[in-house]
C-alpha cells in the first residue's frame, strides 16, 4: 500500500533528524555530552524533532511498521517538550546512542522504497 505524501514526508524527516543526531554525536562519548550544555540542548531538539514528525505518521503508516518504537518515540518527544526542567540525560544518551541508530536502520529501507517526489 503506498504512503500518502505526508506520511512520506514525516517519514523523510525523521531519517533526516536521525542522520543529524548522529552526526551530532559523532566523535563524541558521553563525557563530552556531560560537559557540554550545547551538545545536550542540540541533542534534546534533534530527539524532538523526531519525535514531533513521527507524531504525524498516520495511525495505518504506524501500522504497517509496527517494529518501530512509535509510541516511545513520540512520548520521549513530549517529556523534552513538556517537562524541560526534568530531562533524564541517561535517557537521552541512550536514545542518542542506541535508538537512534536502529531507527535509522529501520527507517532507510522505507525511505528507499518511497516513490520519487513528483
Amino acid at each position: 500500500m503506498p504512503l500518502d505524501e505526508r506520511d512520506a514526508g514525516s517519514l523523510l524527516d525523521m531519517l533526516a533528524f536521525a542522520r543529524e543526531a548522529v552526526d551530532i554525536r559523532r566523535g563524541r562519548d558521553r563525557e563530552a555530552f556531560d560537559a557540554s550544555r550545547e551538545f545536550r540542548r542540540a541533542t534534546e531538539r534533534m530527539v524532538e524533532l523526531i519525535g514531533e514528525a513521527a507524531r504525524r505518521v498516520s495511525p495505518a503508516t504506524r501500522a504497517l511498521h509496527a517494529g518501530i518504537a512509535w509510541a516511545d518515540i513520540v512520548g520521549t518527544r513530549s517529556v523534552i517538550v513538556h517537562d524541560y526542567g526534568r530531562i533524564e540525560y541517561d535517557i537521552v544518551w541512550t536514545v542518542l546512542s542506541e535508538d537512534v541508530p536502529r531507527l535509522i536502520a529501520q527507517l532507510e529501507p522505507i525511505v528507499a522504497a518511497l516513490p520519487p517526489p513528483e
